[in-house]
């Protein structure tokens, strides 16, 4: 499989120097193929590295991984984000056990269900906001939002405009997403979505250990910001990111400058 001919365009992007690199391709134009020989590339031409392939869930690392078997190195690593991220956290001492969706859907109508007693206002009031809610905090903290100051000047780009959304209504909305984490302090719990927040606002205690000299992220539009950050931060040398041109990666609104990637200059292929 890994002798396949690759097109100029691929060949490019295998033997590419520089230390970023935003690759964008379609579906089913091999950019996970593409990596794993970026990846045995740089393996054979700088020793002594670490390589790792990112993916965001576990069907794409399970894919990645049957395709390096053809590269014959164990010293390629396959990782979903939250996999890596879970041992980062145990590293740092900030594991706490993850909720599952029901549970945190339980979580956030308590949370509501609080709001009511303090505020009359229409979100709190009609159930049909509760996915919108439940959506919006996620985005949050996608964003790592965890100031109000924050969220309140920050452009909703990416969230649509079905539900209104006000300067009033987010002060409501934020204190919602208060009252929700506190629960999840009070239980001792997180959840996924807290994991690359939850590295980033303590990247300064980050482990060296594990660090990575180059990481390779496939499917990056999946990613949110506070995850690319955090993969940013981690690698020592070098990172490639590979997203699908069809979908939309700014989902969070952010530019590949917010997390310290620089893409141009011949940078994207």
């Amino acid at each position: 499989m890994f002798n396949v001919d690759l097109t100029k365009e691929q060949e490019e992007i295998v033997n590419f120097e520089g230390n970023e690199l935003l690759i964008k391709g379609i579906a089913g134009s091999g950019k996970t193929t593409v990596l794993l020989k970026k990846a045995r590339k740089i393996i054979e031409s700088k020793e002594g590295v670490t390589v790792a392939l990112f993916t965001f869930n576990r069907t794409l690392a399970n894919y990645a991984s049957e395709l390096a078997m053809f590269l014959n190195s164990d010293r390629i690593k396959i990782y979903t984000f939250h996999q890596w991220a879970s041992k980062v956290l145990t590293e740092m001492g900030l594991k706490r056990p993850v909720i599952s969706n029901k549970t945190a859907e339980s979580l956030l109508e308590q949370a509501i269900s609080n709001m009511k007693k303090k505020s009359n206002h229409r979100y709190f009031n009609d159930n049909k906001y509760f996915t919108f809610l439940r959506e919006e905090i996620s985005w949050i903290k996608g964003k790592g939002l965890m100031e109000f100051e924050d969220y309140q000047k920050v452009e909703r780009i990416g969230r649509g405009s079905q539900v209104r959304v006000t300067k009033k209504d987010r002060k409501q909305i934020f204190e919602l997403f208060e009252e929700y984490q506190k629960l999840l302090d009070v239980n001792g719990k997180m959840e996924f979505d807290d994991f690359a927040v939850k590295i980033y606002r303590n990247i300064d205690s980050f482990p060296e250990s594990m660090r990575i000299d180059y990481i390779l992220i496939d499917e990056a539009q999946d990613l949110d910001q506070m995850q690319l950050l955090v993969l940013r931060n981690a690698a020592r040398k070098g990172i490639v990111i590979a997203a699908d041109k069809g979908q939309k990666i700014y989902k969070t609104s952010f530019s590949w400058s917010d997390i310290g990637i620089n893409v141009r200059g011949g940078r994207t292929k």
